[in-house]
């Protein structure tokens, strides 16, 4: 699933903004397809934070961005996704070095050339 998250999730971020969220459906499919293998587990691996939830936390940065270029909700579309990076980010060793979902926005927005 790391795989996963490194081809298709990233490849349908970049996609996403890209096309300045015109892209939309397929990203909302792979964030969909991670809630599924979340389930009702706390963390990807039960009620641990493990190396799945390592590699998958980066891209809760970009959910506030997702969002605002999408003109979509994720915590409707994706509500156990959005749960769990609320408990993610509850840890201080998430906490210390995940950057801000609104500075996150602002970069991607220039690098794409978002308005």
């Amino acid at each position: 699933w790391a795989d996963f998250v490194d081809h298709k999730v990233f490849g349908a971020q970049v996609r996403f903004l890209e096309s300045k969220g015109e892209e939309k459906d397929e990203l909302v499919e792979q964030l969909k397809r991670l809630e599924e293998v979340l389930g009702d587990k706390a963390f990807f691996s039960g009620e641990e934070f493990g190396f799945l939830d390592i590699v998958t936390i980066p891209f809760s940065s970009m959910f506030h961005g997702y969002e605002q270029l999408g003109r979509f909700h994720l915590d409707v579309e994706c509500p156990k996704l959005t749960q769990w990076a609320k408990r993610c980010k509850q840890r201080e060793s998430v906490r210390a070095v995940l950057p801000d979902d609104t500075e996150m926005y602002e970069l991607h927005k220039h690098l794409y050339g978002i308005e």
